[in-house]
């Protein structure tokens, strides 16, 4: 009916007639490419664990549901497996005699799902590379754990922390930010425990093939095995989406000194970041609400009463603004505590979208403090992904963006 109407409208059947299959030819070809790319085998499955992952995906969960094209195996600490077939969801829970997956109980209080080729499994609707490991706590709930090759596990870390269609170049810078900051904490915390990093804010944002594009695979594919290093070492590549104009020192923000993440100049993200974003709107809170939240973080606050003052102990200064490192809260009952200027904001805003950054005004107005003259998004510190995304834009190459905002850093490639 809509090629009649098109014939009618045009008066030219003919051509129309010949270009009718073409747009089905190339419809058809984009869906190929599309789902060709998602359906990749999952690369570096039989690379050595050294260079794998375990992301924290979800803790203290009491139940999940597990599904895979292909199938997948059930493992257990001693060797013993058992094999599912495909295309079926198993819910799994814990009770008293280990984890349930269907109807088969597996002893013990830990299993490792691997699934077939091409190594994709579904948990609770969102999609992952790799393997999953369930670890059981006494109260009955566990934790899902995703063990995978850091190279699938950066595509899904590169589009959910920066847009798809970004610069090349921005995008690798990204690609090896990352890649270091997940080996920072991998080699410093995997060690006591069973993950190294999280999937969430906390650490950086993972979303699996959900946020998996060519653009992020190629950037990660570019980039491989490239890490940033400080005197032969790895550190913690921070980042975040616009520093407001100036970067700032990790030790002063997060009280942690590495001689490559220092405070920069930043004239860059102010052309890329959303202008809510760049500067973000006044954030209102009633004293009592104010004492609360933070008493609810910080328990040792509750013996100041109700916070009555609040001033900036010590400031990064700008020129015409400053970024707010350290906070002084002074209670009712006249003692007082100091916090970091960070644990303060987000002490306030678990979510960072009203209280976006630490620069800001603060003024008390009757019974509400009231956060003014906020610009930037984020913590500050290392690179500014808006930034890089401008200086890409200007002809910047990765190393040179990654040498800005972290000065004195080398580029290495360690596999």
């Amino acid at each position: 009916m809509l090629l009649d109407k098109l014939r009618v409208l045009t008066g030219h059947s003919r051509k129309i007639n010949w270009l009718w299959p073409l747009f089905i030819t190339i419809a058809v070809l984009l869906i190929f490419i599309v789902r060709s790319w998602r359906d990749l085998p999952t690369e570096d499955m039989d690379r050595p664990g050294s260079w794998w992952v375990r992301v924290l995906l979800f803790s203290k969960i009491d139940s999940c549901q597990v599904e895979t094209s292909a199938g997948f195996t059930v493992e257990l600490v001693d060797g013993s497996k058992k094999a599912y077939s495909s295309g079926d969801k198993f819910q799994i829970t814990l009770d008293a005699n280990g984890f349930k997956v269907g109807t088969d109980i597996f002893p013990g209080g830990q299993i490792l799902i691997r699934p077939g080729e091409p190594y994709i499994f579904t948990l609770d609707g969102m999609k992952f590379r790799g393997n999953l490991r369930l670890i059981a706590f006494e109260d009955g709930r566990f934790d899902a754990v995703n063990v995978v090759p850091m190279e699938a596990y950066l595509g899904g870390v590169i589009g959910a922390e920066m847009p798809r269609y970004w610069k090349a170049e921005a995008l690798k810078a990204q690609a090896i930010a990352s890649r270091t900051y997940c080996l920072y904490y991998k080699n410093t915390y995997g060690a006591d425990r069973h993950y190294d990093i999280r999937r969430t804010q906390a650490n950086q944002v993972y979303m699996g093939l959900a946020k998996e594009y060519n653009a992020t695979r190629n950037a990660a594919h570019e980039t491989r095995g490239q890490v940033l290093t400080s005197g032969k070492r790895v550190f913690p590549a921070y980042f975040g989406s616009s520093c407001g104009g100036h970067t700032d020192d990790s030790s002063e923000v997060f009280g942690k000194y590495f001689e490559s993440v220092k405070g920069v100049d930043c004239p860059y993200c102010i052309d890329v970041a959303r202008k809510s974003q760049f500067f973000w709107k006044p954030a209102e809170f009633t004293a009592a609400e104010l004492t609360r939240k933070l008493v609810e973080r910080y328990e040792n606050i509750k013996p100041l009463g109700e916070i009555v003052g609040i001033e900036p102990r010590r400031r990064s200064d700008y020129g015409q603004y400053s970024r707010w490192t350290s906070v002084k809260l002074i209670g009712a009952t006249g003692k007082s505590i100091t916090l970091r200027g960070e644990d303060f904001r987000l002490a306030l805003d678990t979510t960072g979208l009203k209280i976006k950054s630490t620069i800001f005004e603060l003024a008390k107005v009757k019974d509400k403090w009231v956060f003014y003259g906020g610009r930037g998004f984020g913590h500050g510190v290392g690179l500014c992904q808006c930034g890089a995304e401008k200086m890409a834009k200007n002809g910047k190459n990765a190393p040179e963006i990654l040498k800005y905002y972290y000065p004195s850093v080398e580029i290495t490639k360690i596999y």
